[in-house]
């Protein structure tokens, strides 16, 4: 230690650095970044907790849709996608990706499959139904109904009634009828087929994840995983289709991986761009070089210890957008670098503690006031506007240390060199522009804000549209399924949750008769609720004794068969139900089916989470149902215990709603914050009114920016509003205490800070710029705002916030004659 302090400051600052970043990359290697786009959303919302809960625990929402679409006519009357179905559904299995894929109707095909789901849903019939039922598969009285049967067959002119008979004499599958509308998922076009088109030139998959939760790294692995062997499928094979992937698991991957590649871009992009701004304005590496080294020190602290403080308060992990738009907003950071920089080579004769102490106030002031605001957004009931307040609010009290104690030491005694030779001092020259240049500055601004002003204020979108990527492949896959074959719309779901079986039985049946009513009423089309399905503890242990019974039965089945001529294949689904009633009536508890394409077909409508059965029903609302309407059966449903309505256009009006109680909960205690710190810092009332008039007029001048070119406020670019605030404080009080430094110098306030906050100004718009081209449709919007917000209030700063000063400030007289010569010489 004696050594390191006996060295010279900028060797012991390099040290020090260089400790910081292996300290610190030691936590960014342990650092998890969530990219889930429903973390940003408020958890204690009843709307969200619906999605999450059907996001985390349904079968929809975690298996892949791969969509296969006949390329030509060889392949349009479904001999092309049939086969084609089914030989990729053998690869994937062989692949070892998957456990299970469905790409045919459990209700058909095997035996097996379809015996058990009848033996369960016969066990869940009421006790009389079931017996009656059962009287026909004993002694002579199923030699009578295999008798009937063959009437039947003989009369009969329905091909499909035939074909159904034929494989299941006894009629055992009359308990399914109407089922498959009853259930989500897709229906067909024609009731033929529930997964390909009438005339089979679209089929589906549903190609089942190998785990029940996971994070989006390993979700986007399996999903790369699958696609890459659904291309490798397709290269091999001549069918003539063409395979697309799709589904919840897909839209997870494409919006995470786009939104780390776009925060990524913007990222480097605005560290890029601070870098070039400064290079052709000062065409200094050493200075250069050291920013950029602090800057990315700063972001790395940033992000350790908020995920600590994160991780301690909340639990909860970094969400990537709330880190990469904090890393952005840390171009701000880049300001403090650059006036001390400034100030540096304006007066290079000066040491670096000299310059520290100069402009210390200045930039602990704006750092303090900027990450006040910040911070205070971390109030926000949207978590992901709470992360990002919490971030920038370190980031920048870490910015403001870093660059004072960090910035000028290893760079001051190479200024004072080339500020020998004559260079640094010329260059830095210039002048503060003329009255009439700000005053027609000023008025043009004006009038452009009054005439935009009058085509309106922007709207307010509370929609999630914006969440996801502007082009997605696996959204446009999705539209084609939606439209061939129906039964994936955005619709409404109905979530019920108990604490048993037969708690969700009672709440279901209860839901059926308000659904029913509101039916009648003509206020929904129709509903579907898995009643049927839904297991009925009370039925089944009535039934249970009766099914064991019915396997002894299969000998007198089989003899009644060939009495009355039918083969044993006619026999194979009876078999099938009857030894699946022998497995049900063994099991203990509640009977729930066991194979895989059964459970399948159960787990679209039933899950357990937390202690918790829930059941997945929907409601169709009616085509020009507005929100009120939606809300006012929300809010019947809400008087079952445990039924929960949520969609999309809920999700939204709840997302309104919850920005617009954040204005109370945060912009209130946000404004007497800054009004508090500004008042610390000024001790003048008319300083802190001009700094709260750049923030208004910035403010007005960007809203009058959005109406004019039609933009509106949404989830993601809401967060613009703290950057403006934080961007127009901070300006601000660089430049009001600047003036007080120089005397109310207009042109050494320009040659200074001036010229350093225009240059932050335009990396960190040019940085936010570059989201415009982002494929996030949020991101976009947001870096569009951002980018027009920094121009508006820098320039404000710069420009207009100078001359507001000297008008009210009452030492401005001394000053007057400097700047008299001053223009006079000019």
């Amino acid at each position: 230690m004696n050594g390191l302090a006996q060295q010279p400051p900028g060797a012991r600052i390099v040290g020090l650095s260089l400790l910081a970043a292996l300290i610190l990359s030691k936590g960014l290697a342990r650092l998890e970044l969530d990219v889930n786009v429903f973390n940003l959303l408020p958890t204690d919302a009843p709307v969200v907790q619906g999605m999450e809960q059907y996001q985390r625990n349904f079968g929809a929402a975690r298996e892949l849709i791969v969509t296969l679409r006949a390329e030509s006519k060889r392949a349009e009357d479904g001999s092309g996608t049939l086969p084609a179905a089914e030989s990729l559904a053998e690869a994937l299995l062989r692949s070892g990706l998957t456990p299970h894929v469905v790409w045919r109707s459990p209700l058909g095909g095997d035996p097996q499959e379809l015996g058990e789901l009848l033996a369960y849903l016969w066990l869940n019939q009421e006790p009389e139904a079931f017996a009656e039922m059962a009287s026909r598969l004993r002694g002579e009285e199923a030699e009578r109904t295999l008798e009937q049967t063959l009437d039947r067959l003989a009369t009969s002119f329905n091909p499909r009634d035939v074909a159904r008979l034929t494989r299941d004499p006894f009629s055992l599958s009359s308990v399914i009828d109407g089922l498959a509308a009853g259930l989500p998922v897709p229906s067909g076009s024609d009731g033929a087929d529930p997964f390909a088109s009438a005339d089979g030139s679209l089929r589906i998959l549903f190609v089942q994840a190998p785990f029940d939760q996971a994070g989006f790294r390993a979700m986007h692995r399996w999903v790369g995983k699958v696609q890459a062997a659904v291309d490798a499928w397709y290269g091999e094979h001549d069918f003539a289709v063409t395979p697309r992937v799709t589904g919840n698991p897909a839209f997870v991957s494409e919006t995470g991986s786009g939104l780390l590649r776009d925060m990524r871009l913007a990222a480097v992009g605005t560290l890029l761009l601070v870098a070039t701004l400064f290079w052709r304005t000062h065409r200094r590496w050493a200075p250069l070089g050291w920013l950029v080294w602090l800057l990315v020190l700063v972001v790395a602290a940033t992000v350790v210890v908020g995920d600590l403080l994160l991780g301690a308060l909340t639990g909860a992990t970094l969400n990537a957008v709330s880190l990469g738009f904090a890393t952005i907003l840390l171009g701000l950071a880049a300001d403090y670098g650059l006036i001390l920089y400034q100030e540096l080579i304006a007066d290079p004769s000066r040491s670096a503690a000299e310059h520290r102490a100069r402009v210390a106030p200045s930039i602990l002031w704006a750092s303090v006031t900027t990450a006040g605001a910040f911070l205070l957004i971390g109030r926000s009931s949207l978590p992901g506007l709470s992360q990002l307040g919490i971030l920038v609010g370190l980031g920048i009290l870490i910015a403001a240390l870093t660059m004072l104690f960090g910035y000028l030491p290893p760079i001051a005694a190479r200024a004072r060199a080339e500020a020998s030779s004559g260079g640094a001092g010329r260059r830095a020259r210039h002048g503060w522009p003329s009255r009439r240049t700000a005053g027609v500055t000023a008025a043009a601004v004006g009038i452009f804000v009054a005439v935009l002003l009058l085509q309106g204020l922007p709207a307010i979108d509370g929609g999630t549209r914006e969440l996801g990527p502007a082009e997605s492949r696996a959204k446009a896959a999705m539209e084609e399924v939606r439209e061939v074959l129906g039964g994936f719309d955005e619709g409404l779901w109905l979530l019920i949750s108990g604490a048993d079986e037969s708690e969700v039985a009672g709440r279901l049946q209860a839901a059926a008769e308000l659904l029913e009513q509101s039916a009648e009423a003509g206020e929904i089309t129709g509903y579907m609720l898995p009643s049927a399905m839904w297991p009925r503890p009370q039925v089944h242990a009535v039934n249970r004794e009766l099914a064991g019974e019915l396997m002894f039965e299969l000998e007198n089945v089989r003899m009644a068969a060939m009495v009355t001529g039918f083969g044993a294949e006619s026999l194979h689904l009876t078999e099938g139900v009857l030894r699946a009633w022998g497995e049900l009536a063994d099991s203990e508890g509640v009977a729930w089916p066991t194979r895989p394409g059964t459970r399948w077909l159960v787990r679209q409508f039933a899950a357990f989470d937390d202690g918790r059965h829930l059941a997945l029903g929907r409601v169709d609302a009616l085509p020009g149902a507005t929100v009120e309407d939606l809300k006012a059966l929300e809010g019947r449903l809400r008087s079952i215990d445990g039924a929960q309505l949520f969609g999309w256009t809920l999700l939204a009006d709840s997302l309104l709603e919850r920005m617009q109680r954040d204005v109370g909960r945060v912009l209130w205690p946000l404004a007497t914050s800054l009004l508090v710190l500004l008042a610390l810092a000024f001790r003048r009332l008319t300083e802190i009114g001009l700094s709260l008039a750049v923030l208004g007029f910035t403010f007005l001048g960007l809203m009058a920016v959005m109406s004019g070119l039609g933009w509106s406020w949404n989830l993601m670019n809401i967060m613009t509003l703290p950057l403006l605030f934080g961007a127009g404080v901070d300006y601000s009080i660089h430049i009001q205490l600047a003036l007080r430094r120089h005397h109310g110098d207009r042109s050494e306030v320009y040659r200074t800070v001036g010229r350093a906050i225009l240059l932050c100004g335009a990396s960190t718009a040019s940085g936010f710029g570059t989201l415009a081209l982002a494929s996030n449709s949020g991101l976009s919007s947001l870096g569009k705002l951002c980018a027009a917000g920094i121009v508006i209030a820098s320039l404000c700063s710069v420009f207009l916030l100078p001359g507001w000063w000297r008008a009210l400030d009452r030492r401005g007289s001394s000053a007057n004659s400097v700047e008299t010569a001053e223009e006079t010489e000019r």
